[in-house]
């Protein structure tokens, strides 16, 4: 965020005040993490670091984070060299549907060009570094892949010491990384429902939920009966539910890592989003974005610290 507001000039002076000013809330969190706060941020969800650290949740969290890595799900990189002339790239690149191509030097990739700047001259006029942190080893897990992207629009990926793969966002829609997204989801729902059913053992929470969603889980389960695969009505609920009843208890707000009601009802619609949006196929990139990379390096802490 300091790197784009260094660049920034001639906008709304108003809004880069506000940019100020989150900068500043942002660094001073940083910097008080930094000196030994070990409590998540208020809006990151803690049960990936409380229950879910000890046993198999932990154990599943890491299978999923390592499973996968960058070469998973990188296509291979196009280059021209600089002197190809950047209207004839250009046509080469629509015709592939390609946003991005290396740029070629002495035989060996060291940066690259966007379609939309191929408008005259050669490529070489349009060259692109690659910037500091932009580049990932094929064996990247795939949390490092969109924290990357999340700072730049391409991630690019080094095969023997040469560029030889790009990741853009779209990329984050291949079936690997829906997967990969809905088993750290799943596990998440098991932490939440294995706590739910602890702090209210024999359905205590029916009194905290609506009669409206209260209604919906028990047809849920009973259709489930009928279909000779009986659940308990705590698995009826959906996510969003769970997180609700829990949140309306001050210890079991706490213990999520959150200190506004508000804000957990708001972690928990996100979610849920991101979970019907991976289970019925709809596009995770435009509408759950910000929540994706939360909780993926919220998660690649905790593993982190674990493995530690």
């Amino acid at each position: 965020m300091e790197a784009l507001l260094r660049v920034l000039d001639g906008g709304d002076a108003i809004l880069m005040r506000r940019a100020h000013k989150a900068w500043n809330q942002c660094r001073e969190r940083l910097e008080s993490a930094a000196t030994g706060a070990d409590q998540p941020a208020p809006d990151e969800p803690a049960w990936l670091g409380g229950d879910a650290a000890n046993g198999s949740h932990a154990h599943a969290l890491r299978q999923f984070m390592r499973a996968f890595s960058a070469r998973d799900i990188a296509e291979p990189i196009a280059s021209f060299d600089t002197d190809t002339a950047a209207l004839k790239a250009r046509e080469i690149m629509e015709s592939n549907g390609w946003i991005v191509a290396g740029l070629r030097r002495a035989g060996r990739i060291d940066g690259y060009v966007r379609c939309e700047d191929l408008v005259s001259g050669v490529c070489g006029d349009h060259h692109r570094t690659f910037s500091r942190g932009q580049i990932v080893t094929a064996d990247a897990s795939l949390s490092e892949v969109i924290f990357v992207l999340t700072r730049y629009t391409g991630c690019y990926v080094d095969m023997i010491g040469d560029v030889a793969g790009v990741i853009l966002r779209e990329h984050v829609q291949k079936p690997i990384v829906r997967m990969w997204l809905f088993g750290m989801i799943t596990i998440i729902e098991m932490s939440v429902t294995q706590r739910l059913a602890e702090v209210y053992p024999d359905e205590q929470w029916r009194e905290l939920i609506t009669p409206g969603r209260l209604q919906k889980a028990e047809t849920l389960r009973d259709e489930r009966s009928r279909r000779g695969t009986p659940q308990k009505l705590v698995d009826c609920l959906q996510l969003s539910d769970k997180i609700q009843i829990l949140i309306k208890d001050d210890a079991q707000l706490a213990w999520m890592g959150f200190d506004s009601r508000r804000v957990a009802k708001g972690v928990a619609k996100e979610f849920e989003s991101l979970r019907n949006n991976l289970a019925h196929a709809q596009d995770i990139v435009a509408t759950d974005w910000p929540q994706i990379a939360r909780m993926t390096q919220r998660i690649e802490v905790l593993l982190g610290g674990i493995d530690e």
